[in-house]
């Protein structure tokens, strides 16, 4: 019986390497490919089954939308977006797609895809999560600056938390640019540095502002 035991044993432990071999071994793949910007190979390497299977549909899927967004595939990508949303993913991988891609249509200043994102935001039913998304909406694309008091004194009374304290910061930054306010501009677009991290397009954006800003203001460089 203890021999038995260990042979069982055994073969688990083999049959556990050889997955976690084939995972890593698929993953490197498929991440060679988007570092070669094949971006070809990505989506045919993400719609295999084997590879759904051993990463995941879900992560198959944020490879082949960014393939799709890299290869300038407007149309492509966007119906396949679509798609990716309604697919029965859980709540947080749904804001983690949505995070990303409502944000790439508001820094183009494309309304009619801002709108079609944010209704899928509402969608979530997370009250936080859609009011500083809305209030993004409404800075970006409508252009408002009537928010600023309100979001300042969410800041100050710690309404927000997590990324959207940094959209937070960052909208408001948004605002005093709109009323060529440029010195609180560059400073709240400073403090959203702090809230995001150095490799996502939020921190190249804000970072981006106070660069303009330092040097149409001819203020000394600030630390990053």
């Amino acid at each position: 019986m203890n021999i038995l035991a260990v042979i069982l044993a055994a073969g688990f432990i083999m049959c556990f390497l050889f997955y976690q071999f084939m995972k890593s071994h698929v993953l490197s793949n498929i991440s060679r490919a988007m570092q070669k910007q094949d971006y070809q190979q990505v989506r045919q390497l993400s719609e295999k089954k084997l590879y759904q299977k051993l990463m995941g549909a879900y992560v198959c899927d944020l490879y082949l939308l960014r393939a799709l967004l890299n290869e300038d595939d407007g149309d492509g990508f966007k119906e396949y977006l679509m798609v990716v949303l309604d697919k029965p993913y859980t709540l947080e991988q749904r804001k983690e797609i949505l995070d990303i891609y409502y944000y790439h249509f508001i820094f183009k200043k494309d309304q009619k895809w801002s709108a079609k994102l944010l209704k899928k935001i509402q969608e979530t039913n997370d009250l936080k999560y859609i009011e500083y998304n809305t209030e993004a909406y409404e800075v970006m694309i409508e252009e408002k600056t009537d928010l600023l008091d309100d979001m300042i004194a969410g800041i100050e009374n710690k309404k927000y938390s997590g990324l959207g304290l940094g959209i937070a910061v960052f909208m408001i930054g948004m605002q005093y640019l709109l009323l060529d306010d440029k010195e609180n501009a560059r400073t709240y677009f400073y403090n959203s540095l702090s809230c995001f991290s150095e490799k996502s397009f939020y921190y190249a954006k804000a970072k981006s502002y106070v660069d303009q800003l330092t040097d149409e203001l001819g203020a000394d460089s600030l630390n990053y």
